[in-house]
């Protein structure tokens, strides 16, 4: 199991597009270590998996709005 605050790196680092000072921040890392922090979070197994998982999420849920996008815009042209 993950720790707190790994998870948390996980998601925001799909967040903030891959900033680690930024998501080591935002997941609760202190100012002074967010950078060597995200780094090793970055080399994590654990945390690695998790962000996979998050951006294949991210990924489906964008492409199935651009679907409904589509057929509502052909269905009002119709």
């Amino acid at each position: 199991r993950m720790a707190l605050r790994q998870e948390r790196f996980a998601k925001e680092y799909v967040k903030n597009s891959g900033n680690i000072q930024q998501t080591a921040l935002a997941a609760g890392y202190s100012w002074a270590s967010a950078v060597v922090t995200g780094t090793k979070m970055l080399k994590n197994a654990k945390v690695l998996a998790r962000r996979r998982r998050r951006y294949i999420k991210r990924n489906k849920i964008a492409v199935f709005q651009k679907k409904c996008i589509k057929r509502v815009a052909l269905f009002c042209v119709l």
